[in-house]
């Protein structure tokens, strides 16, 4: 049990050195960063959790397909927490060296190769959300007169910048025109 829970605080320092931005996912951390006088206590629960859920997961492993759509509700409720597609890399190299340290001279490259899949299948469902979010928020480039990037923003933005713009252009033409009138009409 001892293993159990160094692992658990092995897997989020490590993240945390990885992906320090993964801080902000933890609402216990949020806005106190490690001044939260209980956040040791809180990390090593939610640690706890999460090398509870990936045991659990790893014990169904030959049935993935029964637990698929429970990974991907539970990537679901960690999109609203703010869990970013920058996270898979970091989580998976932490995942895959703690059990490399683990198995120490047992671990192999037919473990090896199991792990990694079963990592790439698991971190698939639980960002699975967040690729589907991310599929429907394409970027659109906005490219200056020298070729470069000037501006990066999703299709739904785009089409509301456009529409803006179409009404402040309409809006600019009837002032002009406004104001060309009343030139004429002042010099007749």
């Amino acid at each position: 049990n001892d293993d159990f829970m160094k692992s658990s605080e092995i897997v989020f320092s490590r993240l945390m050195k990885e992906a320090p931005n993964a801080i902000d996912l933890f609402t216990f951390a949020k806005g106190s960063g490690m001044y939260n006088p209980n956040y040791d206590l809180d990390m090593k629960r939610h640690s706890l959790k999460v090398v509870n859920a990936l045991c659990w997961a790893v014990s169904k492993a030959d049935h993935f397909d029964d637990i698929r759509g429970e990974l991907i509700k539970l990537g679901e409720r960690h999109r609203y927490y703010g869990l970013r597609l920058c996270y898979i890399q970091p989580m998976e190299h932490v995942l895959h060296n703690l059990v490399k340290e683990h198995l120490g001279p047992l671990y192999n490259e037919e473990i090896r190769e199991a792990w990694t899949q079963f990592l790439k299948m698991l971190l698939y469902c639980v960002f699975h959300p967040l690729l589907k979010a991310e599929h429907r928020r394409k970027k659109i480039f906005i490219r200056g007169f020298n070729g470069k990037i000037i501006c990066k923003m999703t299709q739904r933005a785009a089409v509301f910048y456009i529409v803006v713009l179409i009404i402040l252009l309409a809006w600019l033409r009837v002032s002009v025109e406004r104001v060309i009138r009343a030139r004429n009409s002042t010099q007749q």
